[in-house]
């Protein structure tokens, strides 16, 4: 390769490069592109689903209540309000890239049929903000999301799907495993 071909190359590298940084970072800080924008006080129902389970909370006077799951049916008061803030503080993590603007099929991202849906309902809004988390990506370090209504597929951090994983679990403890006395009941083993 000649060294006019070698200066054109690195010339396009450093432009590209200042471009990308450009984009990413401001005031030595990386920007943080936002899933939804919500006043977190104003979130009256969050649906979280895994691989076809769904728990609902809602939010009523006296507090948040787990309105239904589709193992109980009941609804029953939610004492640990820690949940809600960390279910709502996923979407403070940002998107890390934007895949793919419109892709053909959504199940090469897992997103044909996502293994979480979180969904929120805000005060003065009737219908959910919804985002569909699916596959990881092939280092596992992130995984690919899209919201509902839009066609673009996302990367985000593996956290979204370990917190989401995590928040789940402990919330179906808490939805199946509650006596009247609204302790937790543990499972009795033999010896």
């Amino acid at each position: 390769m000649s060294f006019k071909k070698t200066l054109i190359f690195a010339i396009v590298f450093v432009l590209l490069a200042g471009f990308l940084y450009k984009i990413k970072w401001r005031d030595g800080e990386q920007r943080v592109e936002r899933i939804f924008f919500f006043n977190p006080q104003e979130v009256e129902e969050i649906r979280l689903a895994k691989r076809g389970q769904t728990i609902i909370l809602e939010k009523q006077s006296e507090g948040w209540k787990v309105k239904s799951s589709t193992k109980t049916g009941a609804i029953k008061p939610l004492h640990d309000v820690r949940i809600i803030h960390n279910l709502l503080s996923v979407f403070d993590y940002g998107i890390i890239d934007v895949i793919h603007e419109n892709p053909k099929n959504l199940a090469d991202f897992g997103l044909g049929n996502p293994e979480f849906e979180l969904s929120i309902k805000v005060r003065g809004n009737p219908s959910f903000k919804t985002l569909l988390i699916g596959s990881d990506n092939p280092t596992q370090s992130s995984c690919y999301a899209k919201v509902e209504t839009l066609p673009r597929v996302l990367l985000l951090g593996i956290l979204y799907k370990t917190d989401l994983d995590s928040i789940f679990d402990r919330l179906q403890i808490r939805s199946n495993d509650r006596s009247k006395t609204g302790k937790l009941q543990r499972p009795h083993t033999k010896n």
